[in-house]
């Protein structure tokens, strides 16, 4: 069911979309509409243009594609297949558009989509916008080659392969326990965030970070930014067996939440 989007004014003056013809600023407008209420729309072309141009008789499919393959690379909106259906997901959709009362994902749920996007090399920001992972951070390599290459002895010789999470750049300006507490801080957006998309406990969380944290002090990597921390470590975490985050009820280790964290540390 097409729903009511909001149109901001700086959209208006967009320095990409802005330069483009009248058509495909439309069609970008027309997507929103008939998106789900988490951005993702149907890729079939036939019912999108039956839908954003009901009474063009003389509009052709060809036509339409063209504009829509424009969008594409403007990247404004990203084209994937789920369950064998093709979809577009309109990138800044979180960004803009406020839904009080999502429905149900129709088309593909959160935790799929995130995945499915972070593998087309996008990564979701704090306001929601998903973007290209930047030129300057090396994406995590398979952690699986990793080990084969450490069995082989090869690790650090120049194969391009990682032992650890790679660096921004060499002058940190916080500690990795302030990185961390001011993710933690914000629970909705990181706590909440990971524990759905990861499916874990809030104890498992800290321990994860826990043992993420060893990782980055053993290591020679340097964290510039909460964002930076928060990237490195939710795609580390995607990689780990979660059971060994468990509570052990063996371990006199006390059972921290993130409230205690945040105490301990001072905040």
């Amino acid at each position: 069911m097409p729903r009511i989007r909001s149109i901001k004014p700086e959209f208006w003056n967009d320095q990409k979309l802005g330069q483009e013809p009248e058509t495909v600023m439309l069609t970008y407008i027309g997507l929103w509409n008939f998106s789900d209420d988490y951005g993702t729309v149907k890729g079939n072309t036939v019912w999108l243009k039956n839908q954003i141009y009901p009474y063009k008789d003389k509009l052709r499919i060809d036509a339409f594609s063209a504009w829509l393959e424009r969008l594409v690379e403007l990247e404004v909106i990203i084209p994937f297949t789920h369950k064998g259906e093709s979809f577009y997901y309109i990138r800044t959709f979180r960004k803009h558009q406020r839904v009080d009362k999502p429905s149900k994902a129709r088309n593909c749920n959160e935790a799929e989509l995130i995945k499915i996007l972070n593998d087309k090399g996008f990564d979701i920001q704090e306001d929601g916008e998903f973007i290209r992972y930047s030129s300057s951070i090396r994406r995590v390599l398979q952690e699986s080659s990793c080990k084969e290459k450490d069995k082989e002895g090869d690790i650090g010789r120049g194969d391009g392969c990682e032992t650890t999470l790679s660096a921004i750049n060499s002058n940190s300006l916080k500690s990795i326990d302030q990185l961390m507490a001011e993710c933690l801080k914000d629970q909705i957006n990181f706590v909440e965030y990971v524990r759905r998309d990861q499916k874990i406990t809030e104890v498992q969380l800290i321990n994860a970070l826990g043992a993420f944290n060893e990782r980055l002090k053993s290591g020679s990597e340097v964290l510039k930014t909460p964002k930076d921390y928060r990237y490195h470590f939710q795609n580390w975490l995607r990689k780990q067996d979660k059971v060994q985050f468990r509570i052990n009820p063996q371990s006199n280790i006390p059972i921290q939440t993130v409230k205690q964290v945040l105490q301990n540390i001072g905040l």
